[in-house]
């Protein structure tokens, strides 16, 4: 129910909502406590007005926070192996000035191939990587949840899985009591193409 004051809107509590957060006009948050009081206010720019109450009843502001800032987000790195999944902790290098808890809200497709879905409720992101390697990159957006956001990058540095390398028998014609040397690793191969050597 609503009483207008002199071009302002009090906001009493109806049953069955008693304690729980009420929203209202655009943006504008009300909370009261158990006993439907006004506690706080949270206005859409980010200005919070808090209130307290004597024994009496009677109310009075005790706090006013200023604008909300909006939260820092940096750009991430990673390292996925081809047709693999990875987590990404993407909050663990933004910072928020008010001190209010960040989510993940959202993610950009990855360029280069691959998903990500956002994980954990916001926590964090998980990429699964295609079949091609190479640098895979994809945006993700924060929130301090009023109405502050921020976005950055992550880069993934996808690597093929390594494969074993191919030996192949060989053979070498000796004279007695002469030493040869054998080039073992003539017909021998990488699929990756790294380099080999003789271990043993």
């Amino acid at each position: 129910m609503r009483r207008f004051l002199r071009g302002c809107v009090a906001f009493a509590a109806l049953a069955g909502s008693i304690g729980l957060p009420a929203s209202t006009d655009a943006g504008t948050q009300y909370q009261y406590d158990a006993l439907g009081r006004l506690m706080r206010v949270t206005y859409e720019t980010g200005v919070v007005v808090q209130y307290s109450y004597d024994a009496a009843g009677n109310r009075s502001q005790v706090a006013t926070s200023g604008v909300n800032r909006a939260p820092v987000a940096n750009n991430d790195t990673a390292n996925a192996t081809v047709s693999a999944a990875v987590d990404i902790m993407v909050l663990a290098n933004d910072s928020e000035l008010d001190g209010d808890p960040l989510t993940v809200t959202a993610v950009g497709a990855p360029s280069g191939g691959g998903t990500v879905a956002v994980q954990g409720g916001g926590t964090h992101v998980r990429y699964s990587a295609p079949t091609t390697p190479g640098a895979k990159t994809f945006t993700y957006t924060i929130s301090d949840g009023r109405g502050g956001s921020a976005s950055a990058t992550v880069t993934v540095n996808v690597t093929a899985t390594n494969q074993v390398p191919v030996a192949v028998n060989d053979t070498a014609v000796v004279t007695a009591s002469m030493a040869v040397d054998i080039m073992v690793r003539a017909n021998d191969s990488d699929p990756d193409g790294d380099a080999l050597t003789v271990t043993a």
